[in-house]
């Protein structure tokens, strides 16, 4: 079940980063400075994802599990910046992507500190 758990949530970060993608497209100038840095911030969700997706099939790798538990750490502050800055904590675009990559640092940190199974 935990599997299942941790899969769909690198699913669900995907999502949330590609109509992170989509929103950035409509609400910003093509081209613009905030359209480059908005899409920057979906490729990081995206490659976050991704890691932690190879992380899965891979229950034996420490490190990697470390360099997916800093990069998850790194996108929940990201995006409750992005809340605080907008002057909205509670704003659900921020919260969707720190709660779900919240899940993801779970695994990835129980991954990095257990020893892998016989």
């Amino acid at each position: 079940m935990a599997r299942l758990i941790d899969r769909t949530l690198g699913v669900a970060l995907i999502v949330a980063a590609i109509a992170h993608t989509f929103g950035s497209l409509n609400a910003y100038a093509f081209l613009s400075t905030e359209l480059v840095w908005a899409i920057s911030a979906s490729a990081f969700a995206i490659l976050i994802a991704a890691i932690n997706m190879l992380r899965m099939n891979r229950p034996g790798d420490h490190t990697l599990a470390w360099i997916c538990f800093v990069g998850c750490v790194a996108w929940i502050v990201l995006a409750l910046s992005f809340n605080v800055s907008i002057g909205h904590v509670a704003d659900p675009r921020g919260l969707i992507h720190a709660i779900v990559t919240a899940g993801l640092a779970f695994f990835s940190f129980r991954s990095a500190t257990t020893a892998e199974a016989a």
